[in-house]
């Protein structure tokens, strides 16, 4: 009796297996296995080894300024409150976001009373 291939996204025993054996093992034995397509097997281990060599090369991020520390705080009561130097720090971050545009079909119904 032949089995019928499994179709469908690969379950996480599946990927466990894969990712176990993908070094010892071929692509066809792999699948044939887990009775699954040998494309459906290979796609899965390349998107893998693409992830593994993005984990290796990915910089960590330079830490921005945290901004809670600007803040006023009295813990007892539960009140924060902003600071000049918060809202400074604030207003210059607003200036390096990039302004969302309006999408172009809908111009046509935006009326602007004043600019």
């Amino acid at each position: 009796m032949v089995k019928k291939i499994k179709k469908g996204p690969l379950n996480k025993k599946e990927k466990t297996y894969i990712s176990e054996n993908y070094k010892t093992e071929s692509v066809k034995s792999i699948a044939s296995t887990l009775n699954r397509t040998t494309y459906m097997v290979d796609k899965y281990v390349k998107g893998m080894s693409f992830k593994q060599d993005e984990e290796t090369e990915i910089e960590p991020k330079p830490k921005t300024s945290d901004s809670s520390n600007l803040f006023a705080k009295n813990e007892e009561r539960g009140v924060t409150a902003m600071t000049e130097a918060a809202s400074m720090a604030a207003d210059e971050s607003r200036s390096k976001k990039v302004s969302p545009t309006t999408a172009p079909r809908y111009k046509r119904f935006i009326h602007k009373i004043k600019e």
